[in-house]
């Protein structure tokens, strides 16, 4: 799984859904320098933390292709180059 552009991924639905890095942590029960390690790329969610970091961001985990369950890795496969046309840079924190 790419690091970059999972972290890209997680920062644009984080930001859509209007959510701090400490909310979104506080909802996973985890630190917000994990979510800041995770969107700069410089780390990846444990596999534990799946479930309800696609529940938070509201990321369907039950995305279908030719009827099996799609994983989150490829889901951001699919969905990063969109994610990644949406100008992050500039909205405020």
């Amino acid at each position: 799984m790419d690091q970059i552009k999972t972290g890209k991924f997680i920062l644009a639905l984080r930001k859509e859904k209007n959510l701090t890095q400490l909310q979104l942590a506080d909802i996973l029960g985890i630190s917000d320098k994990t979510i800041s390690k995770w969107e700069r790329g410089a780390g990846l969610p444990d596999v534990s933390l799946m479930v309800p970091l696609c529940e938070a961001l509201e990321i369907s985990r039950h995305v279908h292709t030719h009827h099996c369950p799609m994983s989150l890795h490829a889901y951001i496969q699919l969905a990063v180059p969109e994610a990644e046309q949406l100008d992050v840079g500039r909205r405020a924190f």
